[in-house]
């Protein structure tokens, strides 16, 4: 027999038709009060539980909520699941486990993401999942990581308290849950609860002083479901392009967003000059009277070796990889250079504040679609991302520093792609879905013999006409992310400005960006000059 108690009055169902409806009403009463801004202490005192005999209490709900009610099932299982955890964490053995996982930094940041760590066992052999059933108010805890995927328990850096001083004998951390990824958020401030369940508020805008957890959806890691393919909230086109899966159970498929680690991505990311930098100045300086007044197409030289010399013979040394014998106004494209974007900077310390006014946002995760257009007028959309700490961004006054994701894009092969890329720009939030249309135009040249190989006759377009191509295309992407700004970057756009190693930059109107092409394997085409 199916109870539910709420407040003083005990209802008896006995048709399961009214269980049904009775069950869904409450759990829509139970949504709109959150979003009211009730809080959780109203849905924490509507207590669900069931005999053993019984239909489960999360399955009659699931059943009778539509596709873009899931969120709000998830988020039940996270408030029974934060009242368990907050009763644990009294225990030392449970704050030890979480701690060691917090640090293993699985995911990049102090994260722990409950589905992938509940049959771990803590040190007297109890796996996760069966300590905090001890505690669960009904035999709804096997569901928690089913209903609530992506649930996660997030260790956060404050002042008074974060995982690396973590004191396991003296610091007991409350459980706060973070629902600033609902679309109808409450208001800004966090339900907190006690070890012995007393429910208080917390700022999520000021961070506590006092040692905390945090229950939130993980940022850089998608679940996808094994069972039921339709009831999935609309992907977007990051969780689209995730593809490798890291790990699984038998509910879901889990993947990092973009199928980039978080913890091994952004590495050697120092600010150095780089071998395309060195090959632009060597090449462009050798004769540096001429230089400024004539930077050239700098990708020209990088991808076709043209020269923008190249009419100048007696600039050419005659003794050096073919000299005056080479033809340094054509070239065939090489592909040993990738793009890569090199530099990432904030317009403002208000940029920054921005993205970072939350003490439960953690680490930052960046989001940018690259748009481009084929030669036929076709459009593709690729997805980068890369990550870093808010510190990494700002210097100790909160003034924008410059950052280098060191993110790949691709080589730019400007008979196939034409003169032009489009980029949009977010800070990842977790959260639903919404439409982007993202457009994108580009100019093509007719400079080019087609043969064998396609030969590039001329710097930029040469001497010949061009046209242009434009195109289209509707993506789904976060609806709770922070919107950067878009922008685009030219195929002639130097690499470096005139006069030394200086990054070209282009900006959204919130962030500046550098992208340059990077040497990925030996160039072995000639060059005009001595090193």
């Amino acid at each position: 027999m199916l109870i539910i108690n709420i407040s003083l009055v005990t209802l008896l169902i006995i048709e399961k038709l009214v269980v049904l409806n009775y069950l869904t009403t409450q759990f829509f009463f139970m949504k709109q009060m959150y979003r009211a801004g009730f809080g959780l202490a109203v849905v924490l005192s509507l207590s669900l539980f069931s005999c053993k005999e019984d239909t489960n209490v999360t399955d009659v709900v699931e059943k009778a909520i539509s596709d873009e009610e899931k969120i709000e099932v998830g988020e039940v299982a996270k408030l029974e699941f934060s009242k368990a955890l907050a009763k644990a964490l009294q225990e030392n053995d449970v704050r030890a486990f979480l701690k060691n996982e917090a640090l293993s930094q699985y995911d990049g940041d102090y994260d722990v993401l409950y589905a992938l760590v509940k049959n771990k066992t803590l040190a007297n052999g109890e796996t996760f999942e069966q300590r905090l059933s001890k505690h669960a108010m009904s035999a709804d805890y096997k569901t928690w990581s089913e209903r609530a995927p992506l649930m996660t328990i997030f260790v956060p850096d404050l002042k008074e308290f974060s995982v690396k001083t973590w004191d396991l004998n003296t610091q007991i951390p409350d459980v706060v849950i973070d629902n600033s990824h609902l679309k109808e958020k409450p208001s800004d401030k966090l339900v907190a609860i006690s070890s012995d369940l007393k429910q208080y508020e917390v700022d999520s805008k000021v961070a506590p002083s006092f040692p905390v957890v945090v229950i939130k959806e993980n940022e850089r890691i998608i679940a996808k479901s094994k069972l039921n393919q339709t009831a999935k909230k609309t992907a977007t086109l990051f969780e689209e392009n995730s593809k490798q899966v890291i790990n699984e159970n038998d509910t879901h498929s889990f993947y990092f967003i973009g199928d980039v680690n978080p913890k091994t991505a952004n590495k050697n990311n120092a600010r150095t000059t780089s071998q395309s930098a060195l090959d632009v100045i060597q090449s462009f300086n050798y004769h540096k009277s001429q230089y400024p007044n004539e930077p050239g197409s700098q990708r020209d030289w990088v991808y076709y070796r043209i020269w923008p010399k190249y009419n100048d013979i007696e600039l050419v040394n005659p003794n050096i990889n073919g000299g005056v014998d080479y033809d340094w106004s054509k070239g065939v494209f090489g592909d040993y250079y990738s793009e890569r974007i090199t530099g990432f900077k904030f317009d403002s310390a208000l940029g920054i504040q921005a993205v970072t006014d939350s003490w439960t946002e953690g680490n930052l995760e960046f989001h940018l679609i690259l748009a481009f257009i084929h030669r036929d007028g076709g459009i593709t959309t690729d997805t980068k991302v890369f990550f870093c700490t808010p510190d990494q961004l700002r210097d100790s006054s909160g003034n924008p520093v410059n950052f280098n994701p060191n993110t790949e894009l691709m080589a730019w092969d400007i008979y196939r792609y034409g003169d032009e890329w489009k980029f949009s720009v977010m800070e990842h939030d977790a959260g639903g879905s919404t439409t982007k249309t993202v457009s994108a135009k580009s100019n093509f040249g007719l400079n080019f013999e087609v043969n064998a190989t396609i030969l590039k006759i001329g710097a930029k377009f040469g001497a010949s006409a061009t046209f242009e191509k434009s195109n289209s295309t509707v993506v789904m992407v976060n609806s709770e992310s922070d919107q950067l700004g878009d922008a685009r970057i030219l195929f002639d756009n130097p690499v470096i400005i005139p006069g030394g190693d200086v990054r070209y930059t282009f900006g959204t109107g919130a962030v500046n960006i550098s992208i340059e092409p990077v040497l990925k394997i030996n160039d072995p085409r000639p060059y005009p000059y001595v090193d």
